[in-house]
């Protein structure tokens, strides 16, 4: 094989990888964006769902802020004993 041959032999097997090599870096490139989208919309995912959650504890804490703060609250006795009047009552005047 001459020196003229191998050259013509050598481009030939270039040109037959050139588009493996181009197919290869686009699957390489592709599964990078792939990646990182899901990367990315996991990311979203969380911090929407973090800003959900201190939404319904603002929320909540508006809520029950002005019930839990009351000063009186849980002051008096647990039970508060009921007292009844069976007496009769006293009739008005004029009433017949």
């Amino acid at each position: 094989m001459s020196a003229m041959q191998g050259r013509r032999v050598r481009r030939a097997g270039w040109r037959r990888q050139g588009g493996f090599i181009v197919s290869f870096e686009a699957f390489l490139f592709a599964t990078v964006v792939v990646l990182g989208t899901v990367v990315g919309l996991v990311n979203v995912r969380d911090s929407f769902n973090a800003e959900l959650l201190d939404t319904a504890n603002m929320i909540e804490g508006a809520i029950l802020v002005p019930y839990f703060s009351d000063p009186n609250r849980g002051a008096g006795p647990a039970v508060v004993p009921q007292t009844f009047d069976y007496s009769v009552p006293p009739v008005a005047e004029g009433a017949s």
